[in-house]
């Protein structure tokens, strides 16, 4: 199995989301994604559901799940 992490701290959703696409993208080598696990820090909370969109709409059949929480780790 493979897999890629991605961090953003654009601010903008459609911002955030098509530079998340991207760095997937190049990590998986054009692959498809099957599950995208998103996660947000709180003050996100009202814009997650637009970048979880917009990551649907950039890999059609992937499965995307997005929470938040008070604090987010990730590579890059």
């Amino acid at each position: 199995m493979r897999w890629a992490s991605a961090l953003t701290q654009q601010t903008h959703p459609r911002a955030a989301a098509d530079a998340l696409a991207r760095e997937l993208r190049q990590q998986l080598d054009g692959a498809p994604a099957h599950l995208m696990l998103v996660f947000a820090q709180i003050a996100q909370a009202g814009v997650l559901g637009s970048v979880v969109e917009s990551l649907r709409q950039a890999q059609p059949g992937a499965q995307v799940v997005g929470c938040t929480g008070g604090s987010v780790l990730a590579s890059g």
